[in-house]
């Protein structure tokens, strides 16, 4: 089975893909009660933050390994999710009809033979509301044939664990262009969690040109809307890489294909709709929705499972955000009936019992008459942190 690295993805969120729209004078369907279909779900991971935070939308999730979809089956279960579904299912034979309002097939595209990418330009096709829009990431050329060349390695001795080392350090290319970008996404790849290498690297990957996206979408009546993968490099640099591209060519297939070799893009994550864009107008992303601080605070059942089997929770910015102790023990203990004075107490208890941990001012561990004395002020700002996360509500 596929080792997946499970975390909520930022720019796979209807809101991210719906101010894409907007930026492009298009008229997003609302998320309020939006239709969701993911493709490749794995876990579920990422489709379940989004339907915990949305309760009036409904939420599909489809993927082609039976283990992940029971896996992510369960979580909804526990996380008493009743607005998401899973199902497994090859994509080039699902016969879902839609409609849907957003379509999110991310790490898909690249990593599937091309008749299944065929499949999913045909899903999209039948799939999306005359309004909706479409998330499709995958690997970008140029930039990502490197990374395809690391693929070739680590397959060609896929029992090794000097293969990265040994392309880093080829002493052929020592010195040379070629030999320093190899070193960066060498060292890129080193950083990365096993889990993301194995999906990343091991198996077949292809990278793609924008412009064959683009045909791609057209061929089955879709535009090209935005894109809303981030690419590393700095912004106003990038702004005037645009605008000297912008001067070269004025049809935008063109312009977005010489941009992403000035700028050697790896990766695209690719907004396509049925509506044809419009004039680029300047938008911002709505900001998450702002949270009071409750008397008897409640953990998101979602987030508790989170903290429980993955190490983190889900924020209404769609973000992983890693469990501190204490956050981990107050996430256990909001249930909607403990006040602040029962949840310090919780937090001294723990102290007393050596189970918790918290820092003094000088940075030593606090001795159990430093948390008495400043647990109203040390609880208010654990339990203000969770609920503007939106961990707490």
């Amino acid at each position: 089975m596929t080792a997946y690295d499970d975390r909520p993805i930022p720019r796979t969120h209807p809101s991210v893909i719906a101010t894409a729209a907007r930026r492009r004078s298009l008229t997003p369907p609302p998320l309020s009660n939006a239709r969701v279909l993911e493709v490749g779900c794995a876990h579920g991971v990422n489709l379940m933050a989004m339907a915990a935070r949305l309760p009036d939308a409904r939420f599909v999730g489809v993927d082609i390994d039976a283990r992940a979809i029971e896996i992510a089956a369960r979580r909804a279960a526990e996380a008493r999710l009743d607005n998401v579904t899973f199902a497994c299912v090859d994509l080039s034979a699902l016969d879902d009809e839609g409609p849907y309002d957003y379509v999110i097939a991310h790490g898909v595209l690249s990593w599937v033979a091309p008749a299944v990418a065929e499949a999913l330009f045909a899903l999209l096709a039948r799939v999306l509301a005359p309004e909706g829009l479409a998330y499709v990431s995958y690997d970008a050329k140029p930039g990502a044939c490197m990374r395809e060349a690391l693929g070739l390695g680590l397959r060609a001795a896929p029992h090794s664990d000097d293969v990265l080392e040994t392309l880093r350090d080829s002493p052929a290319l020592a010195g040379s262009p070629a030999g320093a970008w190899l070193a960066a996404e060498v060292s890129a790849a080193l950083q990365r969690p096993r889990s993301y290498r194995e999906q990343q690297f091991m198996g077949e990957q292809h990278a793609l040109c924008v412009g064959e996206v683009w045909d791609w979408a057209r061929r089955h009546q879709l535009h090209y809307v935005h894109d809303v993968a981030e690419v590393g490099l700095p912004a106003e640099a990038v702004a005037r890489t645009r605008a000297a591209v912008e001067r070269c060519a004025s049809e935008r297939r063109a312009v977005e294909q010489l941009f992403d070799v000035a700028i050697m893009r790896q990766f695209r994550a690719t907004i396509l709709g049925r509506q044809a864009p419009g004039i680029e107008v300047a938008v911002a992303r709505d900001a998450p929705p702002a949270r009071n601080v409750p008397l008897r605070p409640r953990v998101r059942p979602l987030c508790r499972l989170e903290a429980r089997e993955l190490g983190f929770v889900s924020t209404d910015a769609h973000v992983a955000r890693a469990v501190h102790p204490l956050h981990g023990l107050l996430i256990e203990h909001c249930d909607g009936a403990r006040d602040h004075a029962a949840l310090g107490q919780v937090v001294i208890e723990a102290v007393r019992n050596g189970t918790l941990e918290l820092p003094s001012e000088a940075g030593t561990p606090a001795t159990l008459e430093e948390v008495e004395a400043g647990i109203d002020l040390v609880l208010g700002a654990a339990i203000a942190d969770l609920a503007s996360a939106g961990v707490v509500v």
